[in-house]
């Protein structure tokens, strides 16, 4: 459609404008900010769609995570999973291990299939914190508030990132319960209104994506958290993520992970 490219263009403007920032809150905040962007692009596009019929749902895609990566060297890491699974569940995109053999050796990355917009989301939501996650590592460390004396700063910062990843997914998952529950009462509020059929072509189109989840994804596997081995590092990263300001997060489709071989 032609405003998937304007809406990508003001999420990446959105989070590039925290790129720099120093605030759990700030950071996360806009991030919850993508997602409502998100959510109010698919209602937008589904009001243009009852006017015209002829007009298609966008294609659904499947994409890694982190296409820039060689894939001969790439190294899955635990805790940029789980803030990946999270976001992915915000924006009614299925993540799952895609499995394969290169150069002898067994591969496996992560993957997301979902509407073309949403991947996109997806991949710049999780790049950004990511990178928000990293820089509270490094000022707390450098704060110092925490930090057993015979820790290494690459095992406390590891354990850090692990503790705020594992908070913050709980979080969001709380988040989704409170705007499933908002969603339904404001889709009874508007029975029988356009924003009404609106919403049932959204809800219609995550149900796409999930049949098509279904066929081409076989094999369960549930992917670890990561491990801690500062109890410390740990917990500061646990108390980093309840500083989190999540923002106007929405539901979306739940996301399992599964295993796809090629």
């Amino acid at each position: 459609m032609a405003n998937i490219q304007k809406v990508l263009d003001r999420v990446r403007k959105l989070l590039a404008l925290s790129e720099h920032t120093t605030s759990e809150a700030e950071a996360t905040e806009a991030a919850g900010q993508a997602t409502k962007l998100m959510e109010e692009y698919e209602l937008s596009e589904a009001l243009v769609r009852l006017d015209e019929p002829a007009i298609k749902a966008e294609p659904i895609v499947r994409e890694r995570l982190e296409p820039e990566k060689d894939e001969y060297s790439l190294k899955r890491v635990a805790w940029k999973e789980t803030v990946a699974s999270a976001v992915a569940k915000d924006l009614g995109v299925k993540l799952y291990y895609h499995t394969r053999y290169l150069g002898g050796r067994k591969r496996v990355d992560v993957r997301g299939l979902g509407r073309e917009s949403a991947i996109q989301a997806w991949r710049y939501t999780c790049a950004y914190l990511w990178r928000a996650v990293n820089e509270m590592a490094e000022q707390v460390w450098d704060d110092g508030h925490f930090v057993e004396d015979d820790v290494s700063p690459r095992t406390w910062k590891n354990s850090f990132r692990v503790g705020c990843a594992s908070r913050l997914a709980v979080r969001l998952a709380e988040k989704r319960t409170e705007a499933s529950i908002a969603r339904q009462a404001a889709k009874a509020a508007a029975m029988g209104t356009r924003t009404d059929l609106a919403l049932t072509v959204v809800e219609k189109d995550h149900e796409e994506v999930e049949a098509e989840y279904k066929r081409y994804v076989t094999g369960k596997s549930v992917g670890q958290i990561g491990q801690a081995t500062s109890r410390d590092g740990y917990y500061a990263g646990q108390a980093a993520g309840d500083k989190v300001s999540l923002g106007g997060g929405r539901s979306g489709l739940a996301a399992g992970q599964g295993v796809l071989t090629e």
